[in-house]
């Protein structure tokens, strides 16, 4: 049989190892939780990402079909031959800027 003392010492380092498995045993189910709630929030992240691509080449459709229909109303319209210019010439610097980026290409 073991003194008292170290009987008393070794269940204490009992108590203490089990308190420490407890807490580990948490820890790792904590993990697992976050690591599958991060992994829904990545999805859910990259699923908006794709929304917002969506989004934003609607508005570009859109701001290029503001800008066709503003110019075919000017045209209607015999406005202002100078407005006319202008527009078709914002189109002409757009146009060369493709042209540009593709040649770099």
């Amino acid at each position: 049989m073991l003194p008292f003392h170290i009987q008393s010492v070794m269940e204490s380092l009992k108590s203490k190892q089990k308190q420490i498995k407890i807490k580990v045993e948490k820890l790792i189910s904590l993990h697992s939780e976050l690591a599958a709630r991060n992994k829904l929030l990545e999805q859910e992240n990259n699923q908006l990402k794709k929304e917002l691509d969506v989004h934003k080449n609607q508005a570009d459709k859109m701001h290029e079909q503001n800008k066709i229909i503003k110019l075919a109303k000017a045209i209607s319209d015999k406005g202002n031959s100078k407005d006319i210019k202008r527009m078709i010439n914002e189109y002409i610097r757009e146009i060369d800027k493709c042209i540009a980026i593709l040649d770099k290409e």
